[in-house]
């Protein structure tokens, strides 16, 4: 009885200081204890100390539980090392690769309870359920929290404090000391702290680097950290149906409306670049988190938003969540690779779907797939080229542009009596090239040719004239704000035309090449199913510029005038897409020479058709 009673009191012992202990494990789990060479297998009730590391194979998972009531999931082909579990001080686990999902008890305390750390982030745990992966191929750590909040910083912000300074001395030489009379010289080296000096470190690590470069992960929410990236990206709501799914297998009840409700949906995206500093990336929320990559699947540009829950929604073919664990699965066919994003198999894909089927997938996967590349870096030289490659690599389209329009052109000289013009058959036809320089930052070229035809409006009488074909340069940057804002700079030089009755009451039709600059402003207005409304103006202003005429005189032209349009988009696919636009401009032409104007009032529509690179 004696004896029992010993023993019963040692394992309390074992059990309550810097130990974990295994609650389940399922398939090939083993375990290598410090200071061992070989690893053995985990068994349930295993009471393992710290630095033990835990490694699981293929399909196979293990729970532990920690002194301080934490428990800890070990998904498939992870390994950790459980380095720390002090009584006082936060847990601390390495996760060396693959994923792991934790529960934190939360307390009033106000402390952190667990650090979790990757070669490339670290995160602090205060009392919540989160999932946390990390992909050795990318070097990419990703972070879902589903219940509470978890702060996220990259290692390399808080790598400094995991090295100490030591000053070592020379061993002091007699005969040299004789004969030169130098004492013994001193040398500053770094040396990496202990594993408690480490944790000591870490647990402050939050509370004194600075705010901008830590980010609070709320729950439905993702944030990851990416080798290229200098902070972690801004954290972003991921798809409701991944997070009903991850929480029901972590026995929370939690549903995403609840957890995500907004009380306006387009103001809270809109916001998610505001908030972002420089280094962070923005992500589209209501994306996939895939558990094998630590890769972000988001929604395509055009995805309809989710009024409940601020997100974006991400079309079937782009895969679907397995409803028991909450894990991304790519659609048949295709494959999620850490170094290279999505890879199709050809074959496959033509076995599992129809041609129309396969065709849809294919453009869709493609398109998305140039926003996951962004995200993988596989080695810190390659992190230093990423602002090259990345400019090398952002999508650019090609299309076509035809831009039907009506106009009235009046003479006014200040003397009564003012002409008045109507265009009939005109339009402009264009050939267009778009590239993205950033996320940020895009261009437009435009090249084409106007075609116009005049009749002469005086007193009912018309006279129809023939304007002929001229030339269209269009360069236009657009700078992008926020979500919802963009500023528009152009650069233009078009063929304007002007009619004008003779001395003999003919009408004559100039053609005038008139350089412009212009400056304005878009809003991204609302998304309607599959299309995107954008509205927008812009203020134009002609460069002054001395022209001939057909009679043979010269006049100065100047002036300026607005635009304002209204911008629709559509993606028929990944690579084929379709503008639509309504405008009206009001400009004017001075002529201070012949002490004329000409006003311009036009309203138009157009179509462009772009093929994405």
């Amino acid at each position: 009885m004696k004896s029992v009673f010993i023993l019963l009191i040692t394992s309390q012992f074992v059990w309550s200081s810097q130990t974990a202990r295994v609650l389940m494990v399922r398939g090939d789990v083993t375990q290598l204890s410090p200071g061992a060479k070989n690893a053995k297998p985990v068994k349930k009730g295993d009471i393992y100390k710290e630095d033990t590391s835990v490694l699981t194979g293929d399909k196979s998972v293990v729970r532990l539980k920690f002194a301080d009531k934490s428990v800890m999931n070990l998904g498939p082909k992870s390994k950790v090392v459980v380095s720390k579990m002090p009584k006082k001080k936060p847990n601390m686990i390495n996760l060396l690769t693959g994923s792991i999902k934790a529960e934190v008890e939360k307390k009033d305390t106000g402390k952190t309870k667990m650090i979790v750390k990757t070669k490339s982030a670290v995160m602090g745990i205060r009392g919540t359920k989160f999932q946390a992966i990390y992909n050795a191929q990318n070097h990419n750590t990703s972070l879902v929290t589903v219940e509470g909040k978890v702060a996220m910083v990259k290692k390399e912000a808080v790598e400094e404090k995991l090295v100490k300074e030591e000053v070592v001395k020379e061993t002091a030489n007699t005969e040299v000391l004789d004969v030169t009379g130098e004492a013994p010289k001193e040398e500053v080296v770094k040396k990496v702290v202990s594993s408690d000096e480490e944790l000591d470190a870490l647990n402050n690590a939050f509370d004194e680097v600075p705010a901008e470069e830590v980010v609070e992960v709320d729950a439905g929410k993702f944030a990851g950290v990416q080798e290229a990236a200098a902070k972690p990206s801004v954290p972003v709501k991921i798809a409701p149906t991944q997070y009903e799914a991850l929480a029901k297998s972590m026995g929370s009840n939690k549903k995403a409306e609840d957890v995500m409700q907004t009380s306006d949906a387009e103001v809270e995206v809109e916001s998610l670049n505001d908030v972002a500093t420089e280094g962070q990336v923005v992500q589209k929320p209501g994306g996939y988190v895939d558990v094998q990559t630590g890769l972000y699947v988001p929604p395509s540009e055009n995805a309809k938003l989710n009024e409940k829950t601020a997100t974006y929604e991400v079309e079937k073919e782009v895969g679907q969540i397995d409803e028991a664990t909450g894990d991304y699965i790519p659609p048949k066919g295709v494959k999620l690779d850490a170094k290279k994003g999505f890879v199709i198999d050809q074959k496959e894909l033509a076995k599992v779907a129809s041609k129309e089927e396969v065709e849809k997938t294919l453009a869709i996967v493609n398109e998305r797939n140039q926003e996951v590349k962004k995200q993988v870096v596989v080695n810190k030289m390659q992190a230093k080229q990423t602002a090259k490659t990345n400019s090398k690599s952002r999508p650019s389209n090609i299309g076509f542009e035809f831009t039907p329009f009506s106009e009235v052109l009046t003479l006014n000289t200040g003397e009564g009596g003012d002409s008045e013009f109507l265009s009939e058959s005109a339009y402009d036809v264009l050939l267009t090239y778009s590239k993205a320089w950033s996320d940020n930052w895009k261009s437009m070229f435009k090249l084409g040719f106007v075609t116009y035809e005049f009749e002469r409006s005086n007193d009912g009488n018309y006279a129809s004239t023939d304007g002929g074909d001229d030339f269209i340069g269009i360069i236009d940057t657009h700078q992008k704000l926020s979500q919802r804002w963009s500023l528009s700079y152009e650069l233009m030089n078009r063929a304007y035309y002007f009619a004008y009755p003779n001395d003999n009451g003919e009408v004559v039709v100039d053609s005038v090449a008139l350089s412009s600059i212009a400056f304005g402003g878009i809003y991204s207005w609302r998304t309607w199913k599959d299309i995107k409304l954008d509205l927008g103006g812009k203020i134009l202003v002609f460069l002054p510029e001395e022209k001939k005429l057909q009679d043979g005189s010269s006049e100065e032209f100047e002036g300026g005038g607005i635009n304002l349009f209204l911008n629709g988009y559509y993606q028929f696919s990944g690579n084929l897409s379709l503008n639509g636009n309504l405008f009206m401009q009001s400009l004017t032409h001075e002529l201070p020479d012949a002490e004329a104007e000409f006003e311009r009032f036009t309203l138009g529509s157009g179509l462009q058709l772009n093929y994405a690179l």
